[in-house]
């Protein structure tokens, strides 16, 4: 028996070999996904704390700063092709989150969806590895077309806007800033080409909210749109 075994053994050796090898990657893989998952939603959780927290006096030297970075920077439009976050990326915005919380203005929630997020100001690689960004200079909700923008890093989760493309008509978004809250009631959803930006980052007499996010927690050209039209 034992003959057998070892007869076994030798002949099936890289079988064996390969088998353990995927097992090894696989796993790695699977725990540094986890990891990064886990890491965008504590941090989302600080945030929203943050959000909770800021008065309308706090609002003013953020939105000043952002301006005035808006006004330095070479490029006159922001970016509609965002950055997805690396582990690498991850752990260095960790080590930087206390100059990003000065960056949260408000919150989105989503009740349906179980979606709560906070909101920063302006487009950049980092705020939108920790909430939804937005994309107008100095936008206000209950003014023309607010813009939001996250990732979607994992289907069918309450990380970020993963779980966007769930979002059905008649549905209700809640934007809280400064102890009010806006609402507005989702009109529809579509999905876009990520070169398409004029089509949805446009300006409105009526206030209305957009929400964009990947069509898919990989990579694509898509981009799912979600509008919505204030209420109240």
């Amino acid at each position: 028996m034992k003959n057998r075994l070892l007869f076994l053994l030798k002949e099936n050796i890289v079988l064996i070999v390969l088998v353990f090898t995927i097992f090894v990657i696989g796993g790695g893989f699977y725990f540094a996904a986890q990891y990064k998952y886990d890491v965008i939603f504590d941090n989302q959780l600080k945030l929203l704390e943050v959000a909770r927290t800021r008065e309308q006096a706090d609002l003013q030297p953020i939105q000043e700063k952002m301006r005035k970075k808006s006004q330095e920077s070479s490029s006159e439009s922001i970016q509609e092709e965002i950055t997805r976050p690396t582990i690498a990326d991850l752990k260095n915005a960790e080590q930087h989150i206390e100059e990003v919380q000065e960056n949260v203005i408000a919150e989105v929630e989503i009740p349906n969806l179980g979606l709560n997020v906070p909101i920063l100001e302006g487009v950049t690689d980092q705020n939108l590895m920790f909430g939804a960004a937005t994309y107008f200079e100095n936008q206000r909700p209950g003014e023309g077309n607010y813009v939001l923008l996250s990732h979607n890093v994992r289907e069918n989760s309450n990380i970020l806007f993963s779980n966007l493309n769930q979002v059905t008509e008649g549905m209700v978004v809640y934007i809280k800033q400064a102890g009010e809250t806006y609402k507005y009631r989702v009109t529809g959803s579509e999905v876009v080409k990520s070169n398409e930006g004029s089509k949805v980052f446009k300006k409105s007499e009526e206030p209305i909210l957009t929400m964009i996010t990947c069509e898919i927690a990989y990579k694509t050209p898509n981009r799912r749109v979600v509008y919505a039209e204030y209420f109240e």
